[in-house]
């Protein structure tokens, strides 16, 4: 991780409310144009959702910990912002994450840093 999710944290100051999803570099294209659709994870047997950060700082311990180690270290990794305005109802899962069972638009999805 060249730029750490801390520091862009604090540029992130702002009174929106705000959630955070990681996924692959190759992903973001179509993220981009058809937005984040729920899915089961490929690699455990979780509920179908799109599963989301609460903070920059449970990003960077999960990329630290677990979520690094699923992650395959030859692909590049991109951190994606999502405006909670665009959610109409989220369900709380670990104490890190939400789970989201509906799509979530392109409109609402920023690319924050493409190189995790």
């Amino acid at each position: 991780m060249k730029l750490r999710l801390i520091d862009l944290a604090n540029k992130e100051k702002s009174p929106k409310q705000f959630f955070y999803h990681v996924t692959y570099t190759e992903n973001v294209p179509s993220i981009l144009k058809h937005g984040l659709l729920p899915k089961t994870p490929d690699d455990m047997a979780d509920i179908q959702g799109v599963y989301l950060f609460k903070s920059l700082e449970d990003v960077e311990t999960a990329l630290l910990n677990w979520l690094g180690e699923r992650m395959d270290e030859t692909k590049a990794g991109t951190l994606l912002r999502i405006d909670s305005e665009f959610i109409s109802s989220v369900e709380t899962g670990a104490g890190y994450e939400v789970r989201v069972t509906e799509p979530i638009p392109p409109e609402a999805i920023k690319v924050l840093n493409t190189d995790i």
